[in-house]
């Protein structure tokens, strides 16, 4: 699903107690996201379906609450101009350079 190096490492589907190990790992998953939406030319995305979050090759997935983390960090840096929940959907918006 992503050609990132890490996409397939176990520990990114689990938020990082560590904060130094967690901020790291938020700007990997901004990365995948980012890379996934030019790629696929998606400038919306439904976070709650969205195939990134599952990796059936190592059969790892981030719960719903982890993916509300990884979205509030991609509002909160800026990468985003908005999330938009549509009925018990979230959608955010990308922000292409």
């Amino acid at each position: 699903m992503s050609d990132h190096k890490l996409y397939n490492f176990p520990p990114l589907y689990t938020i990082q107690v560590n904060e130094q190990s967690r901020r790291k790992q938020l700007e990997i998953w901004g990365d995948i996201i980012m890379r996934f939406c030019e790629s696929h030319k998606k400038p919306m995305l439904d976070a709650t379906s969205c195939e990134l979050f599952q990796n059936d090759t190592i059969q790892r997935s981030l719960t719903a609450e982890d993916a509300a983390i990884v979205l509030e960090y991609l509002v909160a840096s800026k990468r985003v101009r908005c999330v938009v929940l549509v009925l018990l959907s979230v959608v955010i918006v990308i922000a292409f350079s």
